[in-house]
């Protein structure tokens, strides 16, 4: 089993990397970090928090107009309710290859940010 050691830190909003073990997340990263895992958990998934996550990606088969609409829709709601610290801005998305890449405009402690989601 492998120890880290961790760095201090001076801030009061902070996390552990979910890709890199041993890495703090602070400021920016630390959000960008939270509205991806609440992005990509299905609703249900998390068996103490049933209602916790975003089910936008069984969407994604749906017609275009539509399920963009419906997407958005579940963006918002999900960051709303389990990121409140984060105020959602435009969010608008592309189609090229077979892929859909919704880019969302976040807002979060006086910094701007583009977060970009691809189904």
């Amino acid at each position: 089993m492998a120890v880290y050691s961790l760095p201090i830190t001076n801030s009061n909003v902070w996390c552990m990397s979910v890709q890199q073990p041993g890495v703090i997340l602070q400021g920016i990263d630390y959000w960008k970090q939270q509205c991806y895992v609440v992005l990509n958990t299905p609703l249900g998934s998390d068996p103490l928090r049933p209602m916790f996550g975003c089910d936008w990606a069984k969407q994604v088969d749906g017609g275009s107009l539509i399920a963009a609409a419906s997407i958005k829709q579940q963006i918002i709601n999900a960051l709303t309710i389990w990121v409140p610290e984060v105020t959602v801005g435009k969010i608008t998305y592309t189609i090229s290859a077979g892929k859909v890449v919704f880019n969302i405009s976040l807002s979060v402690a006086g910094q701007s940010i583009v977060l970009p989601l691809a189904a």
